[in-house]
């Protein structure tokens, strides 16, 4: 386990520490994600397209399995479509800031 000199404050550090312990200077190259502003603005905007598709579907189909028939319509398909299409799209998001990452 052979020492290094920390290139700031000078102090011996082990070759396996990850950051001197006297200065806190990472002792490997640090990688840092970029990520675009238009991309972190995309994920901020689809959050109520997100959010609200999948607590109507969730209420819907509660709804349906908590009172039984509901009026006769077909609630948990809705639902089940509704969460379906949040799933969807927190995937495509997903997708895009990954494909936009540097």
């Amino acid at each position: 386990m052979p020492l290094l000199s920390c290139p700031d404050c000078k102090h011996q550090v082990s070759d396996k520490a990850p950051a001197c312990p006297s200065c806190g200077r990472p002792m490997r190259p640090v990688t840092v994600e970029k990520t675009s502003k238009d991309v972190k603005l995309l994920e901020l905007a689809t959050i109520p397209i997100i959010a609200i598709p999948a607590a109507l579907g969730a209420w819907f189909t509660l709804e349906w399995f908590t009172w039984g028939a509901w009026s006769g319509k077909p609630a948990p398909i809705l639902g089940i479509a509704l969460l379906l299409l949040a799933g969807i799209v927190r995937i495509a998001v997903l997708a895009v800031k990954w494909w936009q990452h540097e």
